[in-house]
């Protein structure tokens, strides 16, 4: 099985049902064909009565089994299947895992709210294998209220006064504007700009910034933005883009995925002013949900953020 023989089947497998948009079959294959070059690709399927019920998008290595992707790029991962077939999918994957002398499955970044949490860790534990789950850290996320007033009350009076105060000093600085784009040849024209941004914003950006992972990215946007999956917003200060906004929207929650800024501006709050700006685009575009992504920044739980935990976990065959 590879991406292109199964990708029309697995796009609507994962329309489906609550989806995870890190396992949305164009993001993994960007990550595959940039990445993957030392692994061994098992994107394995299951079918019942002939119909695709789940995928497992796996690389295996020796006898030890991983999810595809980077922690780093993706903030969790999960397996693909149908709504009601997660007792049967996983019972059928614990069996190719035994015939296929696999000895461990190490799977990293899982949220708390899994399929691998809420059905499969349980279903190994009956059939007595191994388990073993470590917290692995935090995302931050929120359920949005109806509109921003009820958002802006719903804050800490602290943070509030906060938020109101950095909008208001960045609208005294000049003419200024936010604009969402979700058209491919805009987002592709902005992409020189925020890396340049994005390298400049910190040191330990730059770093992780390598010309492999900007390729990446490159084609990572691309992807999504064909698929209707990827939001860019940008923050303008006198017909000047000050700082850009990159959102993975699935119609239901808006990811705060990546962001940058002008370092030349920083008494502006640029950063900070650019989210609430995504927050509130996301309230009056009706998404029900958030999501800052992994990592416990102060300005996530500022903007009301709450925490949902990550796990690391390994079953033993």
């Amino acid at each position: 099985m590879d991406f292109d023989e199964y990708e029309s089947a697995w796009k609507e497998l994962w329309r489906s049902r609550h989806r995870n948009i890190f396992t949305f079959p164009g993001a993994l294959k960007v990550w595959w064909r940039e990445f993957g070059g030392n692994y061994e690709l098992n994107l394995l399927e299951v079918k019942e009565n002939s119909a695709l019920i789940g995928i497992a998008p796996l690389i295996i290595r020796e006898d030890e089994a991983y999810f595809i992707g980077s922690p780093n790029i993706f903030d969790y991962l999960d397996f693909v299947i149908a709504s009601g077939k997660e007792n049967y999918f996983f019972n059928e994957l614990i069996d190719f895992f035994k015939n296929k002398q696999i000895k461990c499955l190490d799977l990293k970044s899982v949220r708390h709210d899994s399929l691998v949490m809420t059905n499969l860790i349980e279903l190994a534990r009956k059939q007595m294998l191994e388990v073993s789950c470590n917290e692995e850290g935090s995302l931050l996320e929120m359920n949005l209220a109806s509109n921003w007033d009820d958002y802006l009350n719903g804050l800490p009076s602290r943070y509030r006064h906060e938020l109101r105060r950095k909008l208001r000093r960045f609208e005294e600085a000049g003419k200024t504007n936010f604009k969402i784009f979700d058209n491919i040849e805009k987002i592709s024209g902005s992409m020189d700009l925020f890396f340049e941004q994005f390298k400049a914003c910190r040191i330990d950006k730059a770093t992780f910034m390598t010309s492999g992972m900007e390729k990446f990215f490159r084609s990572f946007i691309t992807a999504l933005s064909k698929a209707q999956l990827l939001k860019l917003g940008i923050l303008e200060l006198n017909d000047s883009e000050m700082a850009m906004v990159i959102c993975l929207d699935d119609g239901e929650t808006l990811y705060l995925y990546n962001n940058c800024f002008d370092p030349q501006h920083r008494e502006l709050n640029l950063g900070f002013v650019s989210k609430a700006l995504t927050i509130k685009y996301s309230i009056e575009k009706g998404r029900k949900m958030f999501n800052f992504l992994k990592g416990t920044e102060r300005y996530k739980y500022h903007l009301g953020g709450k925490e949902s935990k990550l796990y690391n976990c390994q079953i033993l065959f």
